[in-house]
């Protein structure tokens, strides 16, 4: 067995130089006291190596004494655990950032798809709700409608059958309804009109009411050929019924 140098004290530490090798790598400088102690704890076991100054490496256990916490071996000899080397180093290095680059770029093409998926079915329901919106908004009209003529009516009946003046229509009929926001369509935000041809006309004088628009919506183009419901007018005709049609009625 090798022993230590004979001028070493053990008991007051003043052996210097002691190192510590595990798979390679160094550990210290440490006294010959911080030796034993970390053979105590199990951070140098017997199949390390220490050395002192310029010193041959030479194994733990055949340098320190025996006992005072010795523990085995943490791997086998034959495939000692390697560590990181300053020569390793760089390379354990760029593959940790070649592996963080891999994780960003999945990370970031799962976000590309992400969106492009939000982009579509965007594109999908967008006009699905623009139709719903134009719905509720023509059901709206036709309700309104519904109402102003039976408000008419019912101001022809309370006048031998005759219907309002064309000029003064909504005057007329003012107190047959109960809200004046249903005199305006809700999507151009303006008044309906009144079939002149009909004003001051006696009910009887009406050849097919069920085929004689009363009141209607205005266009929304300059030519007066596209409606406000997607593309389609909302008509109210004079027996009190209510429909939609794709080209604007004249008045008969």
């Amino acid at each position: 067995m090798l022993n230590r140098p004979q001028n070493s004290n053990a008991q007051n530490g003043s052996e210097q130089n002691w190192w510590s090798s595990r798979g390679g790598k160094v550990y210290g400088p440490y006294d010959y006291q911080t030796v034993l102690f970390c053979r105590q704890d199990g951070r140098i076991v017997d199949d390390d190596y220490v050395k002192q100054g310029d010193g041959p490496w030479l194994r733990a256990g055949d340098v320190l004494p025996a006992g005072a916490g010795m523990q085995p071996a943490p791997v086998d000899p034959a495939t000692p655990t390697t560590t990181p080397t300053a020569a390793t180093a760089p390379a354990q290095l760029a593959k940790r950032s070649s592996n963080t680059l891999l994780i960003a770029l999945v990370v970031g093409g799962g976000l590309v798809m992400l969106l492009a998926a939000l982009a579509i079915f965007a594109a999908i329901l967008l006009p699905v709700f623009a139709r719903a919106k134009g719905k509720n908004q023509q059901t709206q009209c036709m309700n309104n409608l519904k109402q102003l003529e039976m408000a008419v009516l019912m101001y022809a009946a309370e006048h031998k059958e005759v219907l309002p003046p064309a000029d003064s229509w909504e005057e007329a009929i003012a107190e047959y309804i109960g809200d004046a926001e249903i005199l305006t369509c809700p999507v151009t935000g303006e008044r309906y009109v009144f079939n002149e041809a009909l004003g001051g006309m006696d009910m009887k004088h009406i050849e097919d009411p069920a085929a004689t628009p009363m009141l209607w919506e205005p266009a929304v183009d300059a030519d007066g050929l596209v409606g406000p419901h997607m593309g389609q007018f909302t008509v109210g005709y004079v027996d009190g019924h209510v429909r939609t049609v794709d080209t604007l009625p004249g008045a008969d």
